[in-house]
């Protein structure tokens, strides 16, 4: 229902669903994405919160859960917190998506952010950095 953007009637179903013990936790991760895919990030980064209280969630689990609250939080530039998700997903399970990654990339953007610098510019997409690049490029006339 969520790919199909019926979010709102997704999570109505999911709430009922999470009300058992055995789909909780998984009822309330899929809430967290359906308010995410459907642009409420503050819901979402809510509902992951409530999902890693759950007691029941294996190591696995909660790592999932962690990684989707980061990246939920790195789109909204919750940039240090998204950070130290990363690092700790990271040192759980070093080869666990793109988490280390991640966490330098964030960590290496928070210096510069200290330094003064506005947060963006290691977040750019590539198309926003070939046309920075290409914006950089003197003209040159044609004789």
């Amino acid at each position: 229902m969520r790919k199909e953007g019926l979010s709102s009637e997704a999570i109505e179903m999911l709430k009922l669903a999470g009300k058992s013990p055995s789909y909780r936790l998984k009822a309330q991760v899929q809430i967290g994405l359906c308010h995410r895919s459907a642009g409420d990030h503050r819901a979402a980064i809510q509902a992951f919160r409530v999902a890693l209280n759950d007691p029941s969630a294996s190591q696995a689990q909660m790592i999932d859960v962690q990684y989707f609250l980061a990246r939920t939080l790195e789109s909204v530039g919750q940039i240090a917190e998204a950070a130290t998700l990363f690092h700790r997903i990271a040192q759980t399970n070093p080869r666990f998506k793109d988490a280390a990654y991640r966490a330098n990339e964030l960590s290496s953007n928070l210096k510069h952010l200290t330094n003064g610098q506005r947060w963006g510019a290691g977040n750019r997409s590539w198309f926003s950095n070939a046309i920075k690049s290409f914006n950089r490029w003197p003209l040159v006339a044609s004789k």
